[in-house]
């Protein structure tokens, strides 16, 4: 069995380590050996924790200056231009190839932009020979991604494919949507619940605005809802004192078939256009609201679900009971909307431990056997 390693970037929790968790998991069941490294924190311990601490403090205090940051540096649209990470990969070049020298991987992937952009460039100047992959975890490829000598890209949709095929019609490139947990992923279509329920989410660390969404919706009874608090314990005993009998509000909930009931029987699930969560419930086939967008990678994300019709963009609205009772019991359009995701989940190659686990063993038996193929 093969050697694996997974590229995620710095320690906090994102959905670049969720995803790299996922496959983790799913490649060690079929026998190979994976290990998961943070090129930050293995060779610079210091500037990983601040960067972080940057990160987190710009996007809460300064997201306007975050969001012109991101389209600058990151934003699809400046992929001509000279890309940032050419420039400030070239310090941690050394690094990356003391981890690679050091692990001896069969096959690398990358589950972000930054260090599958320093292999690409090690890899245009014949200095590492690793076959890489690149696993995206949103709906469109920012500026940070390696392209052109990156063998293998695992896409989240037809849009991104033909998107990396313009820039080099040579990738080998396999839409197989952002991988999520197995639980997550349903073979059929799960029927509509008969409450009214509604799932708010902000995210793993109760981010984004629902205490405003709350006083906007100003619940009276019409409908029960679960908020999804995160690790955001403040956020939770406030909404504790509130003492509304349809206000539940959910510390951190780790179990993912806890998570599954929760998703199965929401007529609506409320949040932000995260890759990973709207993953999740788009193969659980329910309808999404986009109440609030945040700077950066999720204003692209909504872009694009808009586009493919995936969810419903509520970011420029004050949501309100009448808004979403309208919503809720517009059947028409929510049957086009799940006709859409359906169409969408059932387009998707096989789990994505499948699909890596299919391109290892071509290629052991490439090498044994001197065959060619597809995924070699």
């Amino acid at each position: 069995m093969a050697k694996v390693m997974i590229l995620p970037l710095l320690k906090m929790s994102s959905g670049h380590h969720q995803v790299a968790d996922v496959v983790k998991g799913e490649l060690a069941g079929y026998g190979h050996q994976v290990v998961k490294i943070d090129l930050l924190s293995d060779s610079w311990q210091l500037l990983e924790s601040s960067l972080t601490s940057a990160y987190q403090h710009t996007l809460s205090t300064f997201p306007q200056l975050y969001d012109s940051i991101y389209r600058r540096i990151a934003g699809p649209e400046n992929y001509s231009k000279i890309n940032f990470t050419n420039s400030l990969g070239t310090l941690f070049i050394k690094s990356l190839q003391g981890i690679v020298e050091r692990e001896q991987p069969d096959f690398i992937i990358c589950t972000h932009g930054f260090p599958s952009s320093i292999l690409d460039r090690l890899k245009r100047n014949n200095k590492c020979s690793v076959p890489v992959a690149n696993i995206y975890t949103d709906f469109f490829v920012n500026n940070f991604w390696g392209c052109s000598n990156i063998e293998y890209h695992f896409v989240s949709s037809p849009k991104m494919k033909e998107k990396l095929l313009h820039r080099n019609k040579n990738l080998k490139v396999i839409i197989s949507g952002i991988p999520v947990h197995k639980q997550y992923r349903s073979t059929m279509p799960i029927a509509s619940p008969r409450d009214h329920n509604i799932l708010i989410t902000g995210g793993s660390s109760g981010l984004g605005s629902i205490k405003k969404l709350i006083r906007n919706l100003n619940p009276k009874g019409d409908f029960n809802y679960y908020i999804l608090c995160g690790t955001n314990n403040r956020l939770h005993q406030r909404l504790l004192r509130m003492n509304c009998s349809n206000l539940i509000p959910l510390s951190y909930i780790n179990n993912k078939e806890e998570i599954c009931k929760l998703y199965d029987r929401s007529s609506l699930i409320i949040g932000k256009p995260g890759g990973v969560t709207i993953s999740e419930c788009l193969h659980r086939r329910r309808t999404y609201y986009v109440h609030q967008c945040l700077p950066g990678q999720e204003f692209y994300n909504l872009q694009y679900l808009e586009e493919m019709g995936l969810v419903i963009n509520g970011s420029t609205d004050a949501l309100d009971e009448v808004q979403l009772g309208r919503i809720v019991n517009n059947q028409q359009a929510i049957g086009q909307l799940r006709s859409n995701i359906e169409n969408y989940i059932t387009a998707l190659s096989p789990g994505i431990g499948a699909l890596v686990n299919e391109i290892l063993t071509a290629r052991q038996t490439s090498q044994t056997a001197g065959g060619s193929g597809y995924y070699e």
